[in-house]
């Protein structure tokens, strides 16, 4: 699957995107696929750990360097 800017995502991948809910970014870590969709898992607001099903094009993977 691939991202927002054509970038291949891969399981362990850490990308940026909207927490449901919420205007602002924030980042979170490929951790599953679904044959359309990626699940996230990331830290909310309160500093609990959740995770978020999504699509691909909703993420934009973040680069390292």
């Amino acid at each position: 699957m691939k991202d927002i800017f054509k970038q291949e995502l891969n399981i362990g991948d850490i990308v940026a995107f909207n927490e449901p809910n919420y205007r602002g970014l924030i980042l979170g870590k490929v951790f599953n696929f679904t044959p359309k969709q990626v699940r996230i898992s990331y830290i909310n607001h309160n500093n609990m750990e959740c995770s978020y099903l999504t699509l691909p094009e909703n993420l934009v993977k973040k680069l390292n360097g």
